[in-house]
């Protein structure tokens, strides 16, 4: 038994329905509220690293956010919410093994960018 069509689908005077307006994803902005750093304390998605002064901490957030944007951009066609929320919550629970902040962390977020 198959389902009854309206009557202004078998006329063909049903309009197709409105595309959605696609809304440009911020990838820059979400890197940056992603890695942050506070006085000498880092964290990036989520995972808390201790630094010996300030500067150096500004100084490798800077460097952890430009290399994640740049590598995000070139390997994700059409980001949106839903593929950064995934992404956020792989690195999230990545970095949990990771206690000391040294260049296998930012290989962990690249790695985890070309999984997606």
């Amino acid at each position: 038994m198959a389902l009854p069509y309206p009557r202004e689908v078998e006329t063909g005077q049903l309009p197709p329905r409105r595309a959605e307006p696609r809304v440009a994803f911020d990838v820059e902005a979400s890197v940056q509220d992603a890695i942050v750093a506070r006085g000498s304390h880092v964290e990036i998605f989520g995972a808390a690293y201790q630094l010996d002064d300030d500067a150096s901490a500004q100084a490798l957030v800077e460097r952890y956010r430009n290399a994640v944007l740049v590598h995000f951009n070139e390997r994700v066609a059409a980001p949106d919410p839903t593929v950064w929320r995934w992404f956020a919550d792989q690195a999230h629970d990545q970095l949990q093994h990771h206690p000391v902040l040294d260049d296998d962390v930012l290989g962990v977020l690249r790695l985890t960018i070309d999984n997606l």
